[in-house]
């Protein structure tokens, strides 16, 4: 997924806390300099 956001020159990334299934996606995807955006959808 990572690679596949950085080929399209993705710039920010939002997505939701929910459970303990983000952390992992959260951390790769920070690992790769991306702009990422935890959010709550409710305040959304």
């Amino acid at each position: 997924m990572v690679d596949w956001l950085v080929q399209l020159k993705v710039e920010q990334i939002a997505m939701e806390s929910n459970g303990v299934c983000w952390r992992t996606a959260f951390n790769q995807l920070d690992e790769a300099n991306l702009n990422v955006i935890l959010a709550n959808t409710r305040m959304v």
